[in-house]
């Protein structure tokens, strides 16, 4: 990879450069004021900076979160990855304006800031959100350069895929030196995404990823419609994977736990909701495997809430994770998880949710969740289960208006310490 903070033209100052002052206290930073002689418009504008716009846990939660808060702010979305799917027309059905980020990052940070910036100012935003990793870099340093009174960095993941290389290591580095000096907030899912873009030691809030937890409880009725709508029978065993087809979501993996419990159980179907780049490669596998009969490919499948009611197990063996919102949606519709022990022990809001080592074999995993189903029977009952109240949407939505409003008090109880809780 490009290194992200080289430079063409010596005479300007490079990215690392705006980094290189001194480094004030950790606590988090007042936002700062606007000028008197300004009149903000009644709401406020908030830019959600983001990657792209796929069918992904970040902008599953925008799209939950935007009509909450469409009374108070304006949104607009900022992106730079490639392609843009019907969520983009989702987001402009709810009245937010989409923006697309050029050129690349890496190759002309300059320039990506400078294009930032003027999106920052055309659409005279108060508040900056970041929600791309690393990348929130490029972001804090325009928001800062445009005076943007809340500047708000949010982790979302527990590893942002930089590693193993010198030049990303100092990106990773110079990223969360911005976010110590150049946010006025700090966001995290969870403990392990909290470590993934914060320096030790510095303070950052826990939102957790809300969902609407009524709209995901399980229904017979939906059940039904559902599996027949899939063509899959009242008597399949149904296993059930939601996200994107790319390296992080491990499918490869999640492919021969299937193939080793469906040699033994035959009447076992996957079904698996999601697109991306690597869903060929997935697709020759199950062929290659034999399981083109018994995998559904489902693609971005607008139906999310009921489709959980449909399944049996939920697997979820991901490379790293902060908190999917996929996995506490399945909780959620009371299915029994399995899930790798990289995810963020957050997540686990049930007693029927169960961490698995992927250095573990597939058969492992399969014996697992046999040994598992050959016990239990139904659905699990989540409603003895306190922890679900911190993830109902309505608790979110709270903490993000906190946030945006910079109100510090209402936050400080989710402060996270560190990485103690």
């Amino acid at each position: 990879m490009t290194n992200p903070t080289e430079e063409s033209n010596p005479k300007k100052k490079s990215a690392s450069e705006h980094l290189q002052k001194k480094q004030p206290a950790q606590q988090f930073s007042k936002p700062t004021q606007s000028s008197p002689a300004q009149n903000p418009p009644q709401k406020k504008n908030v830019l959600l900076f983001m990657a792209k716009l796929d069918m992904g846990g970040i902008e599953t939660l925008y799209l939950n979160v935007i009509p909450r808060l469409q009374d108070r702010y304006n949104f607009i979305v900022a992106y730079y990855g490639e392609g843009e799917n019907e969520l983009g027309r989702d987001f402009e059905q709810l009245g937010v304006k989409i923006v697309k980020v050029g050129p690349s990052r890496y190759r002309h940070p300059r320039k990506f800031i400078k294009n930032i910036r003027k999106i920052i100012r055309d659409n005279k935003i108060d508040i900056f959100h970041s929600n791309v990793g690393y990348s929130t870099f490029f972001g804090l340093i325009a928001a800062r350069e445009e005076h943007v009174p809340v500047r708000i960095a949010h982790s979302h993941n527990g590893e942002f895929g930089v590693h193993g290389n010198p030049l990303n290591a100092l990106f990773r580095f110079l990223c969360k030196m911005s976010c110590r000096r150049d946010a006025t907030c700090r966001v995290n899912i969870g403990g392990v995404s909290a470590k993934a873009l914060f320096f030790k030691g510095d303070d950052s809030v826990f939102i957790p990823n809300g969902i609407d937890l009524i709209s995901f409880a399980y229904r017979p009725e939906i059940r039904s419609k559902i599996r027949k709508e899939l063509n899959l029978s009242g008597n399949d065993t149904v296993f059930l994977h939601v996200g994107r087809f790319a390296r992080q979501k491990n499918h490869e993996f999640l492919i021969r736990i299937f193939a080793q419990y469906h040699a033994k159980h035959l009447n076992s179907r996957l079904v698996l909701a999601g697109d991306g780049e690597l869903m060929p490669d997935v697709r020759k596998q199950v062929f290659d495997a034999g399981l083109s009969e018994s995998v559904v490919f489902l693609g971005l499948y607008s139906n999310m809430k009921d489709l959980y009611s449909a399944a049996d197990v939920f697997l979820f063996p991901s490379l790293y994770e902060g908190l999917p919102i996929s996995l506490v949606e399945a909780q959620a519709a009371g299915l029994p998880c399995f899930a790798s022990d990289t995810i963020d022990r957050e997540a686990i809001l049930t007693g029927e949710t169960f961490y698995l080592s992927l250095e573990s074999e597939p058969q492992v995993w399969a014996e697992k969740i046999e040994k598992y189903l050959k016990s239990h029977s139904g659905r699990v009952d989540i409603s003895g289960c306190e922890k679900f109240k911190r993830y109902d949407l309505n608790s979110t939505v709270k903490l993000f208006d906190a946030a945006y409003r910079g109100d510090y008090e209402t936050l400080k109880g989710e402060t996270l310490k560190g990485f103690g809780r």
